[in-house]
């Protein structure tokens, strides 16, 4: 029996993918009528299957963990930088309302707002793993976004070709 180990980078990362079963080890063999056929157990395979069978096992990628945060679990730290500059905005419009530099309360609110958002993004690249400094621009989130993107297309365009190459195999 033949031996095939697919990881994340074949587009087929079992801890990507929920849906995927525990069981990692799939058979691949073709059928009568020419066509693959991939079983997870080799009591699927015909008797007659079973000597030209190959095993696929699919591991994660080295290096790589895939973790989803549920949309109800709230970010602890988010949530304090958050608290914190609101505490700091209310307490600066509480020193500017009494006295008469207004103009300077101002400035200080508009830098507390920019240096508060630029510690936010900072604080979402360093949770999403993409950076480890404290401030950041919406540019480099931007940037960010976009290699996503890229990578994404890049795993698409090598997912297309695996199964190309299956298809190919099956006629």
């Amino acid at each position: 029996m033949n031996r095939l180990e697919l990881t994340g980078k074949d587009g087929l990362d079992p801890a990507a993918h929920p849906s995927v079963p525990s069981s990692s080890v799939y058979y691949r063999y073709r059928g009568p009528d020419g066509r693959i056929v991939i079983v997870d157990s080799t009591r699927q395979i015909p008797s007659d299957a079973r000597e030209r069978a190959e095993r696929i096992e699919l591991r994660p990628a080295e290096g790589t963990t895939t973790t989803f945060a549920s949309a109800r679990q709230l970010d602890w730290p988010s949530f304090a930088a958050g608290f914190g500059v609101a505490l700091i905005f209310a307490a600066i419009l509480l020193v500017v309302r009494r006295g008469s530099l207004r103009w300077l309360g101002f400035l200080a609110v508009l830098g507390l707002l920019i240096g508060g958002f630029g510690a936010y993004l900072g604080l979402l690249r360093r949770t999403t793993g993409v950076s480890s400094e404290m401030f950041a621009s919406h540019t480099a989130v931007v940037a960010d976004a976009r290699r996503a993107v890229d990578a994404m297309k890049k795993h698409e365009r090598e997912q297309q070709r695996v199964i190309e190459e299956i298809q190919r195999e099956g006629k």
